[in-house]
């Protein structure tokens, strides 16, 4: 809890929405500001899940394969928690720019998704580790040599702490909620993420803008792991003074 809240982007996005009340209608949303926003949700899973002792223990290589698979899926699942919990397509310059962008019609299906989320976000930061352990949360195939997978001959390696936080979560949520509700959210869960890899996953192929920027945050991202590899980085972003 205490390192997504760490790493969150909810008062940069609160900003923005505090800005554009203010301003008149015809004012919006760059082109530019727009991927901005998005790239800002790649970036902040991307500290939430280094710094978990689980990543790591990675190799360097193993971390950039982890990321070219998940990276995408729990940043378009997280994108949900962030526009939910804002309203942030309440706004009328934002849902107009964003679908200048991505279309009115996808922004709209987006809208609709956010209505089934669950409303635990306890139970929400869960499931973003637990995805971010996943195999592959998306379902594009984007390595031009697959071989280079660190993960290729298998992801045995990632079950023991995607195992782990899924127990967390199950006997979390049997606490809380008992064995038959749980049963019931857990399945709504996996066919809300299921909804999500598959939007991800047309937006990607079918919107050239948002496929190079993606892919351009997703290549810096293994660059700056390289270059960051022997930096002690705070475990569950806790610095020595956190308590």
């Amino acid at each position: 809890m205490h390192a997504f809240d760490t790493f969150t982007i909810l008062p940069t996005l609160h900003h923005i929405l505090k800005s554009l009340s203010s301003s008149p209608c015809e004012i919006r949303y760059e082109t530019v500001d727009v991927l901005e926003t998005v790239g800002s949700v790649y970036t902040s899973m991307r500290s939430f899940v280094s710094c978990t002792p689980d990543f790591q223990v990675l190799t360097v290589n193993e971390q950039q394969s982890l990321f070219e698979r998940n990276l995408h899926g729990i940043s378009s699942f997280c994108s949900n928690i962030y526009y939910r919990d804002t309203n942030f397509f309440e706004n009328a310059i934002c849902y107009g720019s964003f679908a200048s962008i991505y279309g009115s019609q996808m922004i709209d299906i987006g809208k609709r998704r956010l209505k089934r989320l669950d409303l635990d976000s306890t139970l929400l930061k869960f499931i973003l580790l637990i995805i971010a352990f996943s195999s592959n949360c998306f379902i594009v195939n984007i390595k031009d040599d697959v071989h280079n997978d660190s993960f290729f001959n298998g992801t045995f390696r990632l079950y023991g702490s995607q195992n782990v936080y899924v127990e967390l979560l199950w006997n979390y949520m049997i606490d809380r909620y008992g064995f038959h509700e749980t049963v019931l959210r857990f399945a709504r869960l996996v066919i809300y993420i299921l909804d999500i890899v598959k939007d991800a996953s047309a937006v990607y192929i079918s919107n050239e803008d948002h496929h190079d920027f993606v892919n351009d945050v997703i290549e810096q991202t293994k660059e700056e792991l390289v270059i960051s590899q022997n930096n002690m980085v705070p475990l569950w972003g806790r610095t020595l003074t956190s308590t």
